[in-house]
């Protein structure tokens, strides 16, 4: 029982690295979206005013950044950051009361039944917390975001177990 508890533990602190990559991926795509629309709309028309003879393309440059703007208010990765903000706040403290268990089911203090019960009441919290969020959505699987939640996960076990 000890295994599987060890196995729950690290797949959950698999699935909070996974989030953070996630989070940090949207959170600098909005970034990159915003900082993008404002140089090209402000150096669209810093330019229009400067070389006249070339204005159809700085007006193309300032429509496409409006059209960026307007389109991007709609993207779901909006909505996916403030998600993945919650839901990382409501399951660390899950996945922290997991990990101080881990000392209790390590040593040999608590019976396999007493490990079997503490599992699954970590499981069914985390999984009601999890069942809240992208009802209507869901997180694509990125590659690059595994890799990284893997080993954000490694370095993790490392450097404190």
């Amino acid at each position: 029982m000890q295994e599987i508890y060890w196995k729950k533990l690290t797949q959950s602190k698999y699935v909070l690295c996974y989030l953070d990559a996630h989070f940090s991926r949207y959170v600098k795509m909005d970034r990159f979206i915003k900082i993008f629309c404002a140089v090209a709309s402000s150096a669209a028309i810093a330019a229009w005013a400067t070389w006249q003879k070339l204005s159809f393309w700085w007006g193309l440059i300032i429509v496409i950044s409006q059209v960026v703007i307007a389109v991007n208010e709609v993207l779901p990765y909006k909505k996916r950051i403030k998600e993945l903000s919650d839901l990382r706040s409501e399951l660390t403290p899950i996945y922290n009361s997991m990990e101080k268990s881990w000392h209790d089911v390590a040593n040999g203090s608590l019976t396999e039944d007493e490990i079997n019960e503490l599992c699954y009441s970590y499981v069914e919290q985390w999984n009601q917390t999890d069942d809240k969020y992208f009802k209507r959505d869901a997180l694509p699987q990125i590659k690059k975001c595994k890799e990284i939640a893997e080993a954000e996960k490694e370095l993790y076990y490392k450097t404190n177990f």
